[in-house]
Parts: structure tokens; C-alpha cells; sequence
């Protein structure tokens, strides 16, 4: 590689490590922390989520009613009654005059007996907070759009450490600890390693990181308008919601279905969402049986099988990103991979520290080539 080119590159991946170094430190923890979003939230409030199992179950449209006599001023929007055996049901609430982005509610009922467990605004939860950080920093639209670009940094920074490192591709299992190393060269290696090792896992997360939040840059160049008038009239289903249930799965014969949504416009249908066995890279939610509000007649079937081959990649990106589509190994996988952006950040950070502050005292000596980040002296054998 060029000398010269290959200056550009150490300086241009240090900087984009330095810059960004803090914020994929939280970024990376927050997101290997909310892999187990369910099931930590399920073991922090177990009074929540899990009931004595039975095999009588309460109407959908007593659970529903119950939900709303719960948080007056109050709009159903979605019903979970599908989380399993010994499982309550999930509602999730949105105030009925406020824009459909407001604070949400949570309500968790007793599918057996239809008594409510208890309630929550959805911030409030442990893993609401961290899912809020981690996807917009607490900043609203503005932090949405930061960890967009946070994305893009990400990205470049894995494609500027594999023009710089790709040499050692073949080489990097080869032990960067050895203890007759100097401290420096020790983390050098650790770095190295890390980042090749985490390399493919790096670029996907940041790839679809920036592929959910930068379209939110049309909302700050353009402000939503939520329309906050008059009340919105509750829509009410021609036939039971367990019906409706029925007939989505009659309609789709293979769905797994998880979710019910309610209507939030006049004339708009139903939906069930759910998933498709045998194909955990879909998601659990991409496919869906509309059924309209009137009547509970079918509006529609998405079957995401089915999709145009670009369609069905960007549904897969979700299930990619958070790791939910291959039990806990793949979320033990995810955890771990999810934190070696943080680990880049501080080792990374640490090496540019040593780096500036030796510079500082005494520039005479120096490593050949200045750069911000260190990197091994022995350029050419970076493990040794």
C-alpha cells in the first residue's frame, strides 16, 4: 500500500474512532443490554408478566374493555395475547388526543380471569429507558438521527481498519497477548484482533443503524404535523376480536400470529402480525392478515415470503440487528459481539491517549509514522 495513502487512512480511522468514541461506548452496552429486552423485563417484574397457567381463557374483547377502564382517555392500539403459557397479555395504550407518537401505556392482564396485573407508561420500564437511549439518545428526532450518522461512522471506520489491516486477514488468531510484549503493542494487537474478528458483525449493525434512523432527517428538514382536534372516535370491530384472530389465521394458515393492531383512522382495518415457522430471518412480525373493522371481512395478506427480494432484505435487517431470530445462542452471540464496539472505543481511545501524550513529551522518539491511533511498529507482523 501507498505510504502515503496508508497515513490518510491511520488518521482518518483514529479520528473517526476519537470523535465517536463515547457515544458507541453507550451505544454498544445499551444494545447488547436490550437483546434480552423481553426477558429482562419479565425477570425485573415478574408480578407482570407471568400467571398461573389454565385452560380457560377470557374473551379478547373483555381483556380489551379491561385495558381502557384501566387509563381512561386512553386508545387501544395494539393486543399481544400470544406470549406463551404461563403468560399474561400485553396491551399497549396511546392517549386518545394526543399525537399518535405520545408517551404510551402498557396494561398487563391475566388472560385466565381478565384481572389487570398492572400498568406503566412505557418509559418507565427499565428497558424502555435503555431502548430510548440506545435509539435516540434521549434526544427525540434529532438523537434519532445522530445515531444514524453514528451508523455511517461505524461503517466507515470498519472499512478504514480493513484497508489498513486486511493484510493480516489470515493472520490475526495468532496470540496478541503474549505477555513478553510491552503493555501498548499488547492492546495494539487486542484492537486489531477485536476489529477484524467483529469485522462482518460491525458493518451489518452499523449498516442497519443508519438504514432505520436516517430517514428521520426528513423530520427535522420537514416537522411532522400531528393533528391534535378533536378526540379520535374509538373504532370498534363488526365481529369479536377472537374471531378476527380466527380468521387471520385461517387466511394464512402458516402465520404464528403474535399481535392484534387496532385501527387508528376511520375505515382503516385490523391487522394481525405474526411470524412464519421455519423462518426466523423474517422477523416476528412481518407478515400480517388485514381485516376490516366493519364486517372482519380479509382486506389483504402480506405474506413476507413472498416480498420482492429488496423488500424482504430490509425486513431482515430488524430480526439481523437485534438478534431475536435464533433463540439465546444467536442472543449470546449478539451480546457479545454488541459490546466490541465499546471495547474498540476504549482500547482505541486508550492507544491514542499513550499515543499523544508520549508525542507531547518527547517527540524525538517517536514511531516512524505519526498517527494519531497506534498501531504496531512491526507493520508487516502486527502479532509478534
Amino acid at each position: 500500500m501507498n505510504p502515503a495513502r496508508t497515513k490518510l487512512w491511520y488518521r482518518l480511522h483514529a479520528w473517526l474512532g476519537v470523535g465517536t468514541g463515547l457515544f458507541l461506548l453507550v451505544l454498544a452496552f445499551s444494545g447488547s443490554v436490550i437483546v434480552w429486552r423481553a426477558e429482562l423485563d419479565a425477570w425485573l417484574n415478574p408480578h407482570l408478566h407471568h400467571v398461573a397457567a389454565r385452560p380457560e381463557r377470557v374473551p379478547l374483547e373483555k381483556l380489551a374493555e379491561a385495558a381502557l377502564d384501566t387509563l381512561p382517555g386512553y386508545d387501544l392500539f395494539s393486543l399481544r395475547p400470544n406470549e406463551g403459557e404461563g403468560r399474561s397479555v400485553i396491551a399497549y395504550l396511546r392517549q386518545r388526543d394526543g399525537p399518535f407518537e405520545t408517551v404510551k401505556a402498557e396494561v398487563f392482564l391475566d388472560p385466565h380471569t381478565g384481572v389487570v396485573l398492572g400498568r406503566r407508561l412505557a418509559p418507565d420500564a427499565l428497558t424502555g429507558w435503555l431502548y430510548k437511549l440506545h435509539y435516540g439518545l434521549f434526544l427525540g428526532t434529532t438523537g434519532q438521527v445522530l445515531v444514524g450518522i453514528l451508523g455511517v461512522t461505524l461503517a466507515a471506520s470498519c472499512l478504514t481498519g480493513l484497508c489498513i489491516y486486511r493484510r493480516f486477514l489470515t493472520s490475526w488468531l495468532a496470540s496478541p497477548f503474549r505477555p513478553a510484549l510491552p503493555l501498548r503493542r499488547r492492546v495494539a494487537n487486542a484492537h486489531i484482533a477485536v476489529g477484524l474478528a467483529a469485522l462482518a458483525f460491525n458493518l451489518l449493525i452499523a449498516v442497519s443503524g443508519a438504514w432505520f434512523n436516517l430517514p428521520k432527517l426528513r423530520e427535522l428538514a420537514v416537522p411532522k404535523v400531528s393533528a391534535t382536534g378533536a378526540p379520535r372516535e374509538r373504532i370498534r370491530a363488526g365481529v369479536p376480536l377472537d374471531e378476527l384472530w380466527r380468521r387471520a389465521q385461517t387466511a394464512l394458515p402458516e402465520l404464528e400470529p403474535r399481535s392484534l393492531l387496532f385501527p387508528t383512522q376511520t375505515d382503516a382495518p385490523f391487522r394481525v402480525r405474526g411470524g412464519l415457522p421455519g423462518h426466523p430471518l423474517l422477523g416476528p412480525s412481518s407478515s400480517y392478515v388485514l381485516l376490516a373493522a366493519r364486517d372482519g371481512a380479509v382486506a389483504g395478506v402480506r405474506d413476507a415470503r413472498a416480498l420482492p427480494l429488496a423488500e424482504r432484505a430490509e425486513v431482515m435487517l430488524r430480526p439481523l440487528h437485534f438478534g431475536n431470530f435464533g433463540g439465546w445462542p444467536v442472543k449470546v452471540l449478539w451480546t457479545v459481539l454488541g459490546l466490541t464496539p465499546g471495547l474498540l472505543a476504549l482500547t482505541g481511545g486508550w492507544l491514542w491517549l499513550r499515543r499523544t501524550g508520549r508525542h507531547s513529551v518527547q517527540r524525538s522518539s517517536a514511531i516512524p509514522v505519526s498517527l494519531p491511533l497506534s498501531v504496531p511498529q512491526a507493520i508487516n507482523s502486527p502479532f509478534k
